[in-house]
């Protein structure tokens, strides 16, 4: 520790670690997110709390939000799935389809 920490902080001491917390910490993964933001955040996909499936919800071109569930556990599905929806949901709103 510097000097001029030491001035600062008088009562802080360095613990060293230990080899076994330290390849602990190697160890750990970063969590996945719980919320994902795509196309300019035109599209979101979330998880539920308790559920392992994800969700979408997507901007329509009238202002409304639509929400639909991707039947999917995993996060690259689950991506893939809502694009998708978003890009369908899209193409059926140009010709006034939907």
């Amino acid at each position: 520790m510097t000097k001029a920490l030491k001035t600062l902080v008088p009562h802080l001491t360095l613990v060293p670690s230990s080899q076994t917390q330290q390849s602990q910490l190697q160890d750990l993964r970063f969590a996945p997110p719980s919320v994902l933001h795509l196309r300019d955040g035109e599209v979101i996909v979330y998880r539920r709390p308790n559920t392992p499936v994800w969700q979408c919800r997507f901007k329509r071109q009238d202002g409304s939000w639509h929400r639909q569930t991707n039947k999917q556990a995993s996060i690259e599905y689950a991506v893939r799935v809502a694009c998708e929806l978003y890009d369908e949901s899209r193409f059926h709103q140009r010709p006034g389809l939907e």
